[in-house]
């Protein structure tokens, strides 16, 4: 995604975040998934941009494209749960 990209390229290509992540490593191949709320009663569509983990476990980052922010996600038998909106990508990978 075009967004993403403009603000990696503005980043440190050495960061990481606390799970260690690697910044300049990361796949940008955007998936429309359906995510849920914490209780969820309710269901978004949203656009995931990273999967914390190559097996799709753990921590997601997701663009909401009518709100025009990012936001993370976690996987469980739910589905994948909305865990709050972070605003940028940036403050959402560094807030993973």
């Amino acid at each position: 995604m075009k967004i993403v990209l403009e603000e990696i390229s503005l980043a440190d290509p050495s960061e990481r975040n606390l799970h260690g992540l690697e910044l300049q490593r990361l796949p940008l191949d955007p998936v429309l998934e359906e995510y849920v709320s914490f209780d969820g009663s309710l269901k978004f569509q949203y656009w995931t941009v990273l999967d914390e983990r190559e097996d799709r476990s753990g921590y997601t980052i997701y663009y909401d494209p009518d709100a025009e922010i990012f936001g993370l996600g976690v996987r469980s038998d739910k589905g994948v749960v909305d865990v709050g909106a972070h605003g940028s990508f940036m403050n959402t990978f560094r807030g993973m």
